[in-house]
């Protein structure tokens, strides 16, 4: 779960939470203040209200639950509020910060978190230090500095070998979908509205609006052969490798747009239901590995002999066939019955019965725009 701030030019100050699944991120909290720069949006009794909502979501469900932030979290306080809900937290502090730990010769020796030299191809481990004058116990954390202008000084009370990549998803989870907000996407600091109140609810919609299309985008990435919409979105390269070009936001977006601004017999599902791609792909690459890796084995091992080889040959085939066939299985079922799946209305505390069967229908529009 990141945390962080956004502002909308001048005029408002946004404390969200979110969720990462997968390689794509959810806001599951916010606050919405009026100026830049509110200072109650950094109040201390606002975060730990953040931080204590998100981790009941999740409560009954026994996860391992990781805060992360950006250089101005690094409270005393919010890090003893995570630390007493049950949680981990892997937040960047500032150089300036001091830390203490005692020397050889048992006295306490009180240092800032620049006079670390960091490792340039490996992080630095700091265990069981104090963090600042309040002599707060935990973990530092030095990137190397390899690959960055400056390290990172992440303070953590997970685990200090995850501690870097850790910090790394925060980037593909919240800024992302500051950047889905902004820019790329819904255009938030166009808006001419100055009232606090019209505000939350326009940036309420946006939020909703987000993740119905980041599961528009997944829906489409997974069942391509459903859609006679044919978009894109990938990129192969010499090395027959792939790269996507869009973000399941933007390609849910595209998606809209073209059912939206065309005459497109269509319909969008509006179930609210969220997948992790990346949890089948690895699971159809394994399978992939483990069959190729037994063939092969077999193939080799028994070369020399050839009636056995011929029977080897054909159990390659045969094993090649089977991995074809979970390929369409995967493809060709139901993943409501077996997927890990997180229902979005399940978070705010609606049920999602009300939703089940909600699509919008774009075949009677005939290229008008639909109404309501």
């Amino acid at each position: 779960i990141s945390l962080d701030h956004m502002f909308c030019k001048k005029k408002f100050t946004i404390l969200l939470f979110s969720l990462r699944i997968g390689r794509q991120g959810i806001p599951i909290w916010f606050r919405c203040f009026k100026g830049e720069h509110n200072s109650d949006a950094y109040s201390i009794a606002l975060i730990k209200q953040g931080i204590s909502f998100s981790a009941n979501l999740f409560k009954s469900k026994n996860y391992h639950i990781c805060f992360l932030a950006d250089r101005w979290f690094p409270s005393v306080d919010v890090l003893q509020h995570i630390h007493d809900i049950g949680c981990f937290y892997c937040i960047r502090a500032k150089s300036f910060f001091s830390f203490s730990f005692y020397n050889s010769a048992g006295r306490l020796v009180s240092k800032h978190l620049r006079d670390i030299s960091p490792l340039k191809y490996s992080a630095k481990v700091l265990s069981n230090v104090f963090f600042t004058r309040k002599l707060f116990k935990t973990n530092i954390v030095v990137s190397n500095y390899s690959n960055t202008s400056e390290p990172w000084f992440l303070v953590t009370n997970d685990d200090t070998s995850r501690a870097v990549r850790n910090y790394s998803y925060r980037f593909g989870s919240i800024e992302c979908i500051f950047k889905s907000q902004k820019s790329n996407g819904f255009r938030l600091e166009s808006t001419n509205t100055q009232r606090i109140d019209h505000f939350i609810s326009l940036y309420t919609v946006m939020c909703l609006s987000l993740v119905w299309l980041t599961i528009i985008g997944s829906d489409y990435v997974r069942n391509k052969h459903h859609y006679h919409i044919k978009i894109r979105d990938t990129r192969k390269h010499r090395d027959k490798s792939t790269s996507r070009l869009y973000s399941l936001f933007s390609l849910g977006l595209t998606i809209f747009n073209l059912c939206y601004y065309n005459s497109v017999d269509f319909v969008l599902k509006f179930n609210f239901v969220l997948y992790d791609l990346w949890f089948y792909c690895n699971i159809l690459l394994s399978y992939f590995s483990i069959c190729s890796w037994i063939s092969f084995y077999f193939y080799f091992s028994c070369s020399e002999v050839k009636k056995i080889r011929s029977f080897f040959i054909l159990l390659r085939i045969f094993l090649l066939l089977v991995a074809l066939f979970a390929v369409f299985s995967f493809a060709t079922l139901d993943f409501h019955q077996f997927c890990p799946v997180i229902s979005y209305f399940t978070i705010l505390n609606v049920p999602s019965d009300c939703f089940s069967s909600w699509t919008l229908d774009f075949r009677q529009t005939r290229g008008r725009r639909p109404r309501g």
